[in-house]
């Protein structure tokens, strides 16, 4: 493939192209084969933003982010695949949008090789260090991370957790379609946990259509009782 020609974006990093390429092909190596090969500044116009992980994106961060650029510049490069002469975005769109805010031309890139069907999981991967993501995006960062291999302690060490963070949001792998919903409805996880400790079928059932109106202390009261052969109060 023909690559770019242009500065490369190592005075960014501050590091020599081999200990970049290095430290990256290592940051990744979960994803599955991919392989880092050039550093470059790709102009703007030529990066085509595909379906990304993130379709929503907080405006007042996006130009907070284009006025550090504006400032101190781009701190950390975008991350693009080649296909024939189209670079696709990998990661980095709110980088990609700050620096159309402030009118550049050119971007710092890292031309990765990396199979499509891989590229949702590092997008996500990457966005736990920029962005909140939901629990329902960790609990597929993760699981996807399981299923190349990792352990739980790999895994807590590339996101630079402990290893009871990773498991909080892999047990949610557990969750029925109607905990997700209620996850995706902003409902705290720590309350879903304890609910889903309820072993009275009907109890939880009943917990869960309530538990807007309930703390986690209630539930885990709730539970406590629903464990005891003491009859709990009705919510009705």
């Amino acid at each position: 493939m023909n690559r770019p020609s242009g500065q490369t974006a190592l005075d960014i990093l501050g590091k020599d192209k081999e200990t970049v390429i290095r430290e990256l092909n290592s940051q990744y190596d979960f994803v599955g084969e991919i392989r880092v090969n050039e550093l470059v500044q790709l102009e703007i116009e030529k990066i085509k933003v595909e379906e990304q992980i993130r379709e929503e994106f907080d405006e007042s961060k996006i130009n907070n982010l284009a006025d550090s650029i504006k400032d101190k510049g781009i701190l950390q490069p975008l991350i693009v695949r080649q296909e024939a002469e189209k670079y696709i975005l990998v990661a980095g769109e709110r980088r990609l949008k700050a620096s159309k805010i402030v009118g550049l031309n050119k971007v710092p890139c890292i031309i990765m090789d990396i199979k499509k069907e891989d590229v949702p999981l590092l997008q996500l991967f990457e966005n736990i260090q920029r962005e909140n993501l939901s629990e329902l995006e960790l609990n597929k960062v993760f699981q996807g991370m399981r299923e190349k291999g990792l352990t739980i302690e790999e895994i807590a060490q590339k996101v630079h957790q402990d290893k009871s963070y990773v498991h909080r949001y892999l047990s949610i792998s557990k969750f029925s379609d109607e905990e997700k919903k209620k996850l995706e409805e902003g409902v705290a996880l720590t309350k879903l946990t304890e609910a889903r400790k309820i072993k009275n079928e009907e109890k939880k059932k009943e917990v869960l259509d309530n538990i807007n109106n309930l703390s986690r202390k209630e539930i885990e009261k709730i539970k406590n009782k629903s464990s005891s052969s003491t009859p709990s109060k009705s919510f009705k």
